[in-house]
């Protein structure tokens, strides 16, 4: 409750201790939930709370405006502690890659130069890249992530497997 998860940020010490006064003996074992709420009540300053409130910068390499506009809504609105900046093209996308303060990388890939992106944005940083893909082709997923890839993701995709795939690597 106290670390942050794909699907929300963590928890208040409040709220924590709320449910698990509400769970003991019903969900937590009473013996546990009396020593959690002891440390707790030592945690003055909510150092069991995961430090990760801080914003994770996730760069989208996407031409599609409507893809973009989807993926910055999943995330911006789902998970409040995600930023997301889009580039357009591959060349801004390999300056960005850069920048020491993007934390991932979504790479859309369009069998036209992805590949090629792939290998520059390697030769600068060693971000993880998440490729969005149309295919779900074998060859296809070796290729991507034998290239350098984290991870992927197969388009249309469900936001709550994107969510889950992003907060997997971007946490790793």
């Amino acid at each position: 409750m106290a670390s942050n998860r794909s699907y929300r940020s963590a928890l208040s010490q409040k709220k924590v201790r709320e449910e698990i006064e509400k769970g003991i003996g019903k969900q937590f074992d009473p013996e546990f939930a009396e020593i959690m709420l002891r440390m707790i009540d030592e945690d003055k300053d909510y150092a069991m709370c995961e430090s990760g409130h801080s914003e994770k910068h996730i760069l989208v390499i996407e031409k599609d405006e409507a893809l973009t506009r989807e993926l910055s809504k999943t995330f911006t609105e789902d998970v409040p502690s995600y930023k997301v900046t889009c580039a357009a093209d591959s060349e801004e996308a390999v300056r960005a890659a850069g920048d020491k303060d993007i934390d991932l990388i979504m790479l859309d890939i369009d069998p036209e130069g992805a590949f090629d992106t792939l290998g520059k944005i390697r030769e600068v940083s060693q971000i993880p890249v998440v490729c969005l893909m149309s295919s779900r082709e074998p060859e296809a997923i070796a290729a991507v992530t034998g290239a350098g890839a984290a991870d992927y993701i197969t388009k249309p995709f469900i936001s709550s497997v994107l969510r889950e795939v992003v907060h997997s690597v971007i946490n790793w």
